[in-house]
């Protein structure tokens, strides 16, 4: 539900996360909990979710905290304009 970017949050639900093989751009999907095979290329995308699940109530029923994580929804553009700010790719 969450993307990290050197052990810090960088996309949030509500936001979308697709995880895309880089060779054919299809969507990979991995049935089980706790990550990637070693060794598997991945190529991970972030999208802006809809605007009714970006409220209030929208971020408090899908929202970080819904999924127990103690963070707060930032927008996936917050989160790009910080860390160009701080000059991470």
């Amino acid at each position: 539900m969450i993307s990290w970017l050197d052990g810090r949050p960088d996309i949030l639900p509500p936001d979308l996360i697709y995880t895309l093989d880089p060779k054919t751009g299809d969507a990979i999907t991995i049935p089980r909990m706790g990550g990637y095979p070693l060794g598997m290329e991945v190529v991970i995308v972030g999208r802006a979710a809809s605007p009714m699940w970006r409220t209030p109530k929208g971020v408090e029923l899908f929202g970080p905290r819904h999924f127990g994580f103690d963070l707060d929804f930032v927008p996936i553009e917050e989160m790009l304009k910080s860390r160009q700010q701080c000059g991470a790719k």
